[in-house]
């Protein structure tokens, strides 16, 4: 989607092969994490939590991010370093932190959820009348495509 808005787009995944991720996609494939935050306006996160339990941005490179830089966790709350990213927009560093992922469900207040740079919605963001009839839609046309294929 952010291609189609005309923006550059940086991708980083150090599992994937060498042919995601690459400019023939429109995408550029970052070298490492530290130079994809150090340069990104806009960071979207897209991953399983790691198998240590570690956050995969950490207090240091959250003191890396671009100033002013908007942080979009979409994943999974342990991504992140709550204490690192709640200093961060008190300092300017981060302009927003949005997430739709919390360590407790519900959410129970903190420092950082109350942060007026936090922006939270429950983790059914995508769930609108218009997604819901669409899904409805095509559950339909699937079950018809499916019976039609039965009787023929």
């Amino acid at each position: 989607m952010c291609l189609a808005l005309d923006a550059k787009v940086i991708g980083f995944d150090p599992y994937a092969p060498e042919d995601v991720l690459t400019s023939h996609q429109g995408f550029e494939r970052a070298a490492d994490l530290g130079k994809l935050v150090a340069s990104s306006d806009v960071i979207s996160l897209h991953a399983p939590m790691r198998s240590d339990g570690s956050p995969l941005l950490d207090a240091d490179l959250i003191a890396k991010l671009k100033l002013g830089a908007i942080l979009v966790n979409t994943a999974r709350s342990g991504l992140v370093d709550g204490d690192a990213i709640l200093a961060a927009l008190e300092n300017g560093t981060l302009r927003t932190y949005a997430t739709d992922v919390f360590d407790q469900e519900p959410p129970r207040r903190t420092a950082l959820l109350d942060h007026p740079d936090t922006i939270q919605t429950s983790h059914i963001g995508g769930f609108t009348r218009e997604s819901v009839e669409r899904t409805t839609e095509v559950t339909v046309q699937n079950l018809l495509d499916a019976l039609q294929t039965e009787d023929a």
